[in-house]
């Protein structure tokens, strides 16, 4: 009995800071404003403007190795294990009847330059390399010159 004493005795401190910190938290919480200032939870905020793609005249590569841009929205395109929605326009058996770039025989390569009959494994992901194209303000200035236009200076 001696024990359970004193372990109650032991816990009084500690409840008396938690109840004595939410009454502090209650008094000082009247004062305090939200990040969102003075709107209310349920105001509904526009989302930022995001620049929406336009299909139209595709844009020039920069630099000799660029991959393409896709020219055209790829928001809700599956690419996984399982599927790869680019190849259904641009494989080498739909690519007519599609009107569409065809892969670069290059992907059909292994590492050692090894033609396959299927796409390698290292480009079966299109979107690691190619990217829809914006016309977009850049974040920072660039001041990038392609290789040419060091030359011709």
């Amino acid at each position: 009995m001696n024990r359970t004493r004193m372990n109650v005795r032991a816990c009084w401190p500690g409840l008396l800071l938690v109840i004595v910190s939410l009454m502090a938290s209650l008094a000082w919480g009247e004062e305090m404003e939200s990040l969102r200032g003075a709107k209310p939870l349920d105001a509904g905020d526009l989302p930022p403007q995001v620049h929406r793609f336009e299909e139209g005249e595709r844009f020039s590569r920069n630099y000799v190795q660029q991959p393409p841009l896709v020219p055209h929205e790829v928001e809700r395109y599956q690419i996984d294990t399982r599927a790869n929605r680019c190849l259904s326009c641009h494989s080498w058996a739909n690519h007519r009847r599609e009107l569409a770039p065809k892969v670069s025989r290059t992907h059909f390569q292994d590492r050692d330059g090894n033609d396959q009959s299927n796409i390698s494994s290292r480009y079966y992901f299109c979107n690691q390399c190619h990217v829809p194209q914006a016309d977009a303000k850049p974040l920072i200035d660039n001041l990038f010159q392609p290789l040419q236009t060091l030359r011709a200076e």
